[in-house]
């Protein structure tokens, strides 16, 4: 059978679906599986996998989304899994033409599938998103154990990576990232944590932190290189999807929001410091014990899930101290 996975929107959740893709390919031979998923974030799947994508553009238009549907139409699917299911994602569940369609029963949007997976958790019970991928999948039939990541990149995707160092800093050992760009401003580290951080690493190793950052991600990580000077802290060069993940590969470690780095740091093996605030870090938190979670005590807003907030309390008490304890952790092992 043909099968179509819809999950569009998040980096980090597209790489939390390798370990179930992965599963589904190996342990369901002869089934044929296609992703939807937003432009450029197939590029964080392994080469390996060998999965076809169709690309959504993100902001897609009228005319845009009419062309996905035809794409989706013109494959005659047997089965659509939506593991999204917003409102786009559900009409284009409904409006597909596959006959068998499995979601969530999320409001009304519910009514878009004919196969809707009942959640048996009990209320405050938490499931990591890679093991609610593979339960979504074995409740309709599907063997789905999950695999771990354990991505490498091509040579030559590690090379344009490591192109995109500047040159005086290739030799910096040990060599860490620092994310401090997220995908709403509650969740961003402050940036005087973050300068506070860098000075207290640079003083202790006399090695530079690279800061990282994305498309329309250009604006915290010079505040930072301002504050602390070249001598402390460089940017990379702009890379795509793909050379992020390699680059993240040669890096020793990486400290980060709660955003997409954390997994592509997670599939490549490479350790992690994540910070949480107001989100929940037990479904989505990195796996591993080359992986520290960071959360400060006894804030009762946090987790509050809000995308702004007036004191960022959650995330100001999480201090550069804290972090450097970990990161020390964790450069031992």
């Amino acid at each position: 059978m043909k099968n179509l996975i819809i999950r569009p929107h998040g980096i980090g959740d597209v790489v939390m679906l390798i370990p179930a893709l992965r599963g589904l390919i190996e342990g369901n031979p002869t089934e044929e599986f296609v992703l939807l998923t937003h432009k450029g974030f197939g590029q964080v799947l392994p080469p390996d996998l060998n999965i076809k994508i169709i690309e959504l553009p993100r902001h897609a238009g009228f005319f845009e989304m009419l062309r996905v549907m035809r794409q989706i139409r013109d494959e005659h699917f047997d089965r659509v899994f939506d593991l999204f299911c917003n409102p786009r994602t559900a009409q284009m569940s409904l409006f597909s033409g596959i006959k068998e369609r499995y979601g969530f029963p999320h409001r009304f949007r519910g009514y878009a599938y004919n196969h809707k997976f009942e959640d048996d958790r009990k209320p405050g019970e938490h499931i990591h998103q890679v093991d609610l991928y593979c339960r979504f999948f074995r409740t309709y039939g599907l063997n789905c154990e999950p695999k771990l990541p354990a991505v490498k990149m091509p040579d030559d995707v590690i090379a344009k990576a490591l192109a995109a160092i500047p040159e005086e800093y290739r030799s910096t050992k040990p060599l860490i990232a620092l994310n401090v760009n997220a995908t709403y401003p509650s969740k961003a580290w402050p940036v005087e944590n973050a300068v506070k951080f860098v000075e207290q690493w640079y003083e202790k190793t006399k090695a530079p932190v690279m800061l990282t950052w994305g498309p329309g991600e250009d604006v915290l990580p010079p505040k930072i290189i301002e504050k602390v000077g070249h001598e402390k802290a460089f940017l990379h060069k702009a890379v795509k999807i793909k050379e992020f993940v390699a680059l993240m590969s040669k890096v020793n470690l990486l400290v980060t929001n709660d955003a997409g780095p954390a997994h592509m740091a997670w599939e490549v093996g490479t350790p992690a410091v994540t910070l949480f605030g107001p989100t929940t870090e037990f479904d989505v938190q990195p796996r591993g014990d080359k992986y520290i979670t960071l959360r400060a005590d006894g804030i009762k807003c946090a987790r509050c899930h809000k995308e702004h907030c007036d004191t960022k309390e959650c995330m100001f008490s999480i201090t550069p101290e804290m972090v450097m304890e970990a990161v020390e952790k964790l450069i031992i092992k």
